[in-house]
């Protein structure tokens, strides 16, 4: 969700993760799905 907007937007991997390896990115995974959440609390 966009933040000033309100609207959903595609949020592309490259943006998000730069130019990480697919290994980086299946690494990473898991992390990135416990901070999002949190991270939107927090802005809320």
């Amino acid at each position: 969700m966009e933040q000033l907007s309100g609207e959903r937007r595609y949020v592309d991997p490259i943006t998000v993760f730069g130019e990480a390896s697919t290994d980086k990115l299946r690494e990473s995974w898991h992390a990135l799905v416990n901070f999002l959440p949190e991270r939107a609390r927090q802005a809320a």
